[in-house]
């Protein structure tokens, strides 16, 4: 493995990815007989074929840059997917505005305070 790129974030989610969409499109067509299930598995079956050889073609590539360019984007696809939907309740509190209903974010622990939102410039009140 000397000169190989090896394992990263996007290697990491191929591989599993790959075999699970292979067995489900496996057990899809020796179960189903015919129909859009058959074909759908076909689809799922080839998808995971694909997923686990381009995971091996990226493992034991010598292309560096390539391969981190690759990651590169898989990350920045996977921050904007799963940005915003886990929040951080052990710092932080979480006030909806009176006015225009947006999620405002303040330290947990600081007592009263006045939020001001950043949407609406309401100004409330809140025990933080």
């Amino acid at each position: 493995m000397e000169g190989r790129y090896g394992q990263d974030n996007l290697s990491r989610f191929l591989l599993p990815f790959g075999f699970v969409t292979f067995l489900i499109g496996y057990v899809l067509i020796r179960k189903v007989e015919g129909g859009f299930f058959a074909v759908f598995g076909m689809i799922l079956y080839y998808l995971g074929g694909i997923a686990i050889v381009w995971n091996l073609i990226r493992t034991f590539s010598r292309n560096h840059e390539a391969r981190r360019r690759e990651n590169e984007k898989f990350l920045s696809l996977k921050r904007k997917l799963f940005s915003g939907t886990k929040r951080d309740y052990r710092t932080y509190c979480y006030f909806s505005c009176p006015a225009c209903k947006t999620m405002v974010r303040v330290p947990r622990g600081k007592g009263n305070i006045r939020i001001t939102c950043p949407n609406c410039r309401e100004t409330f009140v809140r025990k933080s």
